[in-house]
Order: C-alpha cells, then sequence, then structure tokens
C-alpha cells in the first residue's frame, strides 16, 4: 500500500476491542484487522470491477 489513494481507520468496540480497516482505492482491495487478546484475524475484501 504505498500508493497515494490508501487510507486507515481505527475503531473500538463497546468491548474494547480494537479494530484496523485500511484499504487501497487503486487496488480496491481493502483489510480488515480485529485484535482479541494476543490473536490477530485478518480478512481481505476485493471490490469487483465496476
Amino acid at each position: 500500500m504505498n500508493d497515494k489513494s490508501t487510507w486507515a481507520k481505527i475503531a473500538v468496540e463497546h468491548d474494547g476491542t480494537p479494530t484496523l480497516f485500511c484499504g487501497s482505492f487503486s487496488t480496491k482491495t481493502f483489510y480488515i484487522y480485529t485484535i482479541n487478546g494476543n490473536q490477530i484475524k485478518r480478512e481481505i475484501k476485493q471490490l469487483g470491477n465496476n
């Protein structure tokens, strides 16, 4: 994610669980990282071509 059209956002759930959202508009790829204890779950979302 070294292009200028990337973004990131951090959200915290009511129970204190942090979630990191980041992505690239040029590649239409988005990553969601959820941290729970010492485990990190990563989800990758790819948007379709319009």
